[in-house]
């Protein structure tokens, strides 16, 4: 019988072997289409190379609203494995008292349960890309990450849709980024976005093992 730790193991590396596929090794593919992106923007605003990085104005920001999160300083990880050929697993273990959750804009509470996780669903190959750091958007990525594990567990309400979970960790990014969280950086959203549209597809879709207790 698979173990939690094993059946995690094999769904992030299937996770991350099908967004290296996607985005290309080191990300190379996204970064390539951030360096469009900016392009554009120069052309459009005239504001020179060394410039444009501090002034961009992705417009699918204005795409997404914000949620609300509850006692997001109650996140509790437990480190579980730090084997970096593998994954670098904790288990993210709710406050009983004051339970960490999010709820979007269109009333979906989503409130994580105990589960092993690496700190997001978006991979290395999209983390290295202009340096996001996965652990800097934590409490967004966690939401994220519990609502994929819910769907390859075959627990997750049929009604949320992939794009229904992909829109809840952008309007977490977004609430964490307007409520002072974490420094508003509308390039990291729109590559966080843009990582999501070549890979979680594919990702959502894949017959993964459940890495849930039973």
């Amino acid at each position: 019988m698979t173990s939690r730790l094993e059946a995690r193991l094999e769904d992030l590396a299937l996770r991350d072997r099908i967004a290296r596929e996607a985005l290309g090794a080191n990300g190379e593919k996204l970064k390539d289409a951030i360096a469009e992106k900016e392009r554009g923007e120069r052309e459009r605003t005239g504001v020179p190379e060394a410039e444009i990085k501090g002034i961009f104005d992705w417009y699918v920001w204005d795409e997404y609203a914000t949620g609300a999160f509850e006692n997001v300083e109650s996140i509790n990880l437990r480190w579980v494995s730090g084997d970096s050929a593998k994954a670098r697993l904790l288990e993210y273990v709710p406050d009983p008292v004051a339970p960490f959750a999010f709820t979007t804009s269109d009333g979906r509470r989503i409130k994580p349960g105990r589960f092993l996780t690496d700190g997001g669903t978006v991979p290395d190959a999209a983390t290295l890309v202009s340096g996001i750091d996965r652990f800097g958007y934590l409490p967004a990525y966690l939401i994220h990450d519990w609502d994929y594990v819910l769907h390859h567990c075959g627990q997750l309400p049929p009604e949320v849709t992939q794009a229904a979970a992909d829109r809840a960790l952008l309007e977490a990014l977004k609430t964490m980024m307007t409520g002072g969280l974490i420094s508003e950086s509308r390039k990291d959203f729109w590559a966080i976005k843009t990582a999501l549209e070549r890979f979680a597809a594919s990702y959502w879709d894949a017959d993964t093992p459940c890495s849930l207790e039973v």
